[in-house]
């Protein structure tokens, strides 16, 4: 696998669904995310994407509290 920088958003929704991919199957992240904090990934990843490319970008299209809606 080739390391590339990080480009735009396409590619932080790429990272940020892979991070659930490998966590979901995880015996211990997978239970916590299944069954302790379940997420809806559909509303969820948007939303974080929406975080990190404010951070990385200056893009500001996240408005919220970020602890406040780590499981939306």
């Amino acid at each position: 696998m080739t390391k590339r920088d990080i480009e735009n958003r396409t590619d932080i929704v790429e990272i940020i669904t892979l991070f659930y991919k490998y966590s979901y199957q995880d015996e211990r992240l997978g239970a916590i995310f299944k069954h302790i904090a379940p997420l809806d990934l559909t509303t969820h990843i948007p939303l974080v994407a929406d975080f990190w490319e404010g951070i990385l970008f200056d893009v500001f299209t996240y408005k919220g509290n970020v602890t406040e809606n780590i499981f939306l």
